[in-house]
Formats: C-alpha cells, structure tokens, sequence
C-alpha cells in the first residue's frame, strides 16, 4: 500500500503552491483547496508511520523473496540502486504491446454471448516509480494545472 501513496507529498506541495500564485478569497474553491491541504498536512505525521510500518514489512518480505527467485529483476529493477526509485515489493511489471497471435484457451457460448480466453505474449519491463513519473518510462510526461507538460528529464 504504501508504493500507492509515496506521490501524495509531491501532490500536496505543488497543489498549495498553486493556491499561493492566486488571490484568494473567504469562499472561493481554492481558499477551500487549501483548508483541506492544511488538514492533510496535520495528519501527514500519523499516516506516515503507519505507512512506514507497511513498508518496514515490505522491505523484509522482498529480502527474502530475492534469495529464492526473481532473478532477472534485478536487471531492469532499480528499487534499491537508483536513489529516486521508490521501494516496492512485489516488483510491478508494466505491461506493454502483445507479439504474436493470441491463442485461444477457452471458448464458451449460448444463443446471446460469446466468451473468449484468449492467451497473449507480450513485451513486458519491471516497473521503477519515482513517485510523479517512472523511470521505465522517461519521454512519459505529466499535464500541469497551467496547460504545460513536464516530464522526469
């Protein structure tokens, strides 16, 4: 769960220095944007820990998984090495463009539907968050609330 949630600070500081660049009024949606920051700011401490605790479980999980398997993760995995990647366990794998034919596995039907299983081989690459972006995908950028796009480089 915590891999879930490591993007919500990033989050919370570029939202209240968006609601710092305008003017605010008592009753405008950003005055109420940033009365629901400062409440997820006086609780941040609290969920943290326990956060952490997730993560502290985690960490002991994946150190035990990696002696018995995972061997080719280790290639593409940055958690760890790189100093921006998040630590996750298990690894997450994004799944890319299928290669080849599908192959039928099962096929069910009556008068109204049709139901194919369908089995596909595609390219695949462990995933490396950084919290806002993902280092398996570096050109993959985000939409800012100014129209602009930015990205990990």
């Amino acid at each position: 769960m915590h891999r879930f949630t490591d993007w919500f600070e990033n989050y919370i500081g570029t939202q209240k220095a968006e609601c710092a660049k305008v003017e605010m009024t008592t009753y405008s949606y950003k005055a109420q944007r940033l009365e629901a920051i400062t409440n997820i700011e006086s609780v941040w401490d609290i969920f943290k820990g326990k956060i952490d605790r997730f993560a502290k479980a985690d960490a002991d999980r994946m150190e035990e998984e990696l002696k018995n398997g995972y061997g080719e993760c280790k290639e593409q995995w940055l958690a760890g090495e790189h100093a921006d990647v998040l630590e996750h366990w298990p690894p997450r794998i994004i799944v890319g463009k299928s290669v080849g034919e599908p192959k039928e596995i099962l096929k069910e039907e009556d008068d109204n539907i049709e139901v194919r299983l369908l089995e596909l081989d595609c390219e695949y690459m462990y995933s490396n968050p950084t919290g806002m972006f993902n280092l398996s995908l570096p050109d993959a950028m985000i939409r800012t609330p100014n129209f602009t796009v930015i990205s990990y480089e």
